[in-house]
């Protein structure tokens, strides 16, 4: 990567070794606060959450050590190569994996479970019950995520492992363990960030295209469906015929969404040969 090779490089082994440093600080300050007061409120969670967000990224950019003429350098070289139609398909594309997938998977399991359906659902460690909390979860979401996210998912472990196998192995892995540990209704757009901001990042040379449209895959849901929810969960209640129509409704989008990605990847698979060379 031309815009980043004055960057340190991390290992797979420290940034590792970062997470599970920012896990155990999590772990004890929860503790700590569970032991203080008996019980720990939704948004002493997410604050806490904000916190090691914030923690893991100062300590992936020590490591990185970058300098105020090195990010106006990776600026500049960004802000020369965007493109604005293909952010913007590419976002689209990833509204309809998202919409359908998780319609689909939810129609499914409820199906099964109604129960777990909704258990499904509702599990996350990032609970919003009020402003205060939609405020923390869309610093966390939208601005610290996506650069913790892709320094980890594309800078080091996707480019390490196309290095040290071929970028196939890179793309698939990172894509997998990216949306294995978000695991939730929207598991498979998950899995197609993960493709995509492997593609963006080799075409572009540049961490920040993929940085944008992981800021704006989550700001989509932030804003939007998440708003259009409200901040309180109710239980969801589904008859046959909802089931059948939200089914149908998720498979057309779902589908829709599958073959504009199949398309983006077949269109883009040249910039992934020889890439990492």
């Amino acid at each position: 990567m031309k815009s980043e090779s004055e960057f340190n490089e991390i290992k797979i082994r420290h940034a590792a070794l970062i997470y599970l440093l920012d896990f155990v600080i999590f772990f004890i300050l929860v503790s700590y606060i569970v032991k203080l007061y008996g019980e720990i409120s939704n948004t002493y969670i997410n604050i806490l959450c904000l916190i090691a967000t914030a923690l893991a990224l100062f300590m992936f950019l020590y490591k990185i050590k970058p300098s105020i003429k090195k990010i106006s350098l990776l600026y500049i070289d960004f802000k020369n190569k965007i493109d604005m139609k293909e952010i913007i398909y590419v976002s689209m594309f990833f509204i309809f994996l998202n919409i359908g997938g998780a319609n689909v998977i939810t129609d499914i399991i409820y199906l099964i479970s109604p129960a777990f359906a909704n258990g499904f659902i509702k599990d996350s460690v990032l609970t919003v019950n009020s402003i205060i909390d939609y405020v923390i979860c869309f610093i966390i979401l939208v601005v610290l995520a996506p650069i913790v996210d892709e320094i980890t998912f594309r800078y080091i472990l996707f480019k390490r492992l196309s290095k040290r196998f071929n970028v196939y192995v890179g793309l698939i892995v990172s894509a997998v363990i990216f949306s294995a540990i978000n695991i939730c209704p929207e598991i498979f757009g998950n899995f197609a960030l993960g493709i995509v901001n492997c593609i963006l990042y080799v075409k572009y040379e540049n961490i920040l295209m993929p940085i944008l449209v992981y800021a704006i895959y989550n700001f989509v849901d932030m804003f939007f469906i998440k708003s259009l929810i409200g901040f309180n969960y109710t239980i969801l209640t589904m008859n046959i015929n909802t089931i059948i129509l939200s089914l149908i409704i998720g498979l057309l989008l779902f589908f829709v969404g599958v073959q504009f990605l199949v398309k983006y990847t077949s269109k883009n698979r040249i910039y992934l040969k020889g890439s990492f060379r």
